[in-house]
Parts: structure tokens; C-alpha cells; sequence
């Protein structure tokens, strides 16, 4: 194996990466003929996984105010992908549900998806098993649950340094 990355050589990849994927809030056409940024395309994904969801359950999953989630569901919704219900039992909860529209975005993403990280897992291939570039993502995936908390604590501590500071 290579050598042992320091903590700022970790952050640094990962900040990398995070930049080439999303490619920023630049919006792009995944096949319907419209175009979403890559978090929009993201939230269709995780309504379709979990229909009936809330703008609070998705703003908890991803570390996101529900102000921004809110908003970018109102865009959605303005543009025909995300329908609301509202709850019977609380009529200030909405549940999110993709419309056809949506659901055709979403299959089209997926398919988007699929086809270009094919090319950038085979490029791996090159290097790493299939078992290791899997674990490598198992692991991505349980340090996003960690690192979310972990970094908004690290955030609040800093202001408080500049405050104690100043």
C-alpha cells in the first residue's frame, strides 16, 4: 500500500473530490432536456428512495439547514418534479413525493450516474480490487455519518476562539 496520509493530505482529497463531483452549483442536463445542479438531482434521488419524507428528515440527513432544503423543494415542486400531501394527523408537516416528471428525472440521473462513474471505477480497477474500491466506499459512506456533527462542532469551537480572541 502507499504511504500514511496526513490529516490535512485527507482533507485535502476530500475537499478535492467533493469539488470535481458536484462541479459546483453548475446545473447540468442529465437527459430531460432540463437542467439541475447536482444536489437538486440528489434530493429527487433521496425522495424516490424514501417517498412520503419530510424537508426535516432530509435536511438531518444531509447536515443542511431546513431553510435550504426547503427552498430547493419549492424550486422542485415549482418545476413540476416534487408534489406535497400534507399530514393527516399534522397539518403543518408536508411529505414529499416525486411527481412522473420527477421520476423520470430521477431514472435519468441514476442511468447518468451509472455511466460516469463506470469510467472512473474502471480507472481505479487499474490499482484496486473491486472488494477494495467497495470497502473504500463503505467506509466514505459510515465517515459521512461521523464527520457531519464532528465538523459543524469544529465550526461553532472556531468561532469561539476568534470571539475569545478579539
Amino acid at each position: 500500500m502507499g504511504k500514511k496520509l496526513s490529516l490535512y493530505e485527507i482533507a485535502d482529497i476530500i475537499e478535492r473530490v467533493s469539488i470535481a463531483t458536484l462541479g459546483g452549483k453548475k446545473a447540468h442536463d442529465y437527459g430531460t432536456g432540463d437542467t439541475y445542479t447536482s444536489i437538486e438531482v440528489h434530493t429527487v434521488g433521496y425522495i424516490a428512495n424514501c417517498p412520503g419524507c419530510t424537508v426535516t428528515e432530509i435536511a438531518a440527513e444531509w447536515g443542511k439547514t431546513k431553510s435550504a432544503v426547503s427552498q430547493m423543494v419549492k424550486k422542485l415542486k415549482k418545476a413540476g418534479i416534487v408534489r406535497t400531501e400534507a399530514d393527516c394527523k399534522d397539518e403543518k408537516l408536508s411529505h414529499l413525493y416525486l411527481t412522473d416528471k420527477g421520476q423520470e428525472l430521477d431514472k435519468a440521473h441514476r442511468a447518468f450516474d451509472e455511466h460516469a462513474w463506470q469510467k472512473s471505477i474502471e480507472g481505479l480497477q487499474k490499482n484496486y480490487s473491486s472488494e477494495e474500491i467497495n470497502n473504500c466506499f463503505l467506509i466514505l459512506r459510515d465517515w459521512l455519518k461521523v464527520i457531519d456533527p464532528s465538523y459543524k462542532n469544529l465550526l461553532e469551537e472556531t468561532k469561539s476562539i476568534s470571539k475569545n480572541k478579539g
